[in-house]
């Protein structure tokens, strides 16, 4: 597993994570799993036009940190999408944030957004095997601070075709077509 960082400081320099990307032939949304910064469960509700639950499988409190692990679930079918496990030091979260963490009714996400707290998200790696996809990252902002890793199964994916990119001509005329 190659350690992988994306300096989200300075910007996303896209053709690198694109040339990192393109030896596994990933399908489109493969690509998008594996190098998005946003929000997942948003992310994988988009995806399977249904709404994308985060249920806690798993949750103990160490020293210094509460350890997770949690199940994004697709509402209806009972497929699980994504599995997380998390990592939240006790001395780089506010009060609030660990107190929502610990009630463990909310998904990490769900958390920075209901205390409006302004988050980035920086890959620290990504791997590639023939069943998964898996992407450690550091979720940060003000008062919060969680390492996370989420898994992938690629069976789930996998079926979407790779589509010929659509050429600027074609895209022109699709939209005259549209006015």
């Amino acid at each position: 597993m190659e350690e992988w960082n994306i300096p989200m400081e300075s910007g996303l320099d896209i053709p690198a994570v694109l040339a990192r990307l393109k030896p596994y032939n990933l399908s489109p949304i493969e690509r998008v799993l594996a190098a998005h910064t946003g929000a997942v469960q948003l992310l994988l509700s988009l995806y399977f036009g249904s709404p994308v639950d985060v249920t806690l499988v798993e949750q103990s409190e160490e020293v210094g940190e509460i350890r997770r692990r949690a199940s994004l679930v697709v509402s209806g079918t009972g497929q699980e999408a994504c599995f997380a496990r998390s990592v939240i030091p006790l001395s780089a979260n506010c009060r609030e944030v660990l107190a929502e963490v610990r009630e463990g009714k909310l998904g990490l996400g769900q958390v920075a957004v209901k205390h409006r707290i302004p988050t980035e998200r920086r890959i620290r790696e990504i791997a590639i095997t023939p069943s998964q996809i898996s992407r450690k990252y550091i979720m940060q902002g003000p008062g919060l601070y969680y390492a996370v890793t989420e898994v992938f199964p690629r069976d789930l994916y996998r079926a979407e075709t790779q589509r010929p990119p659509l050429k600027p001509d074609r895209w022109a005329q699709a939209v005259k077509v549209g006015v």
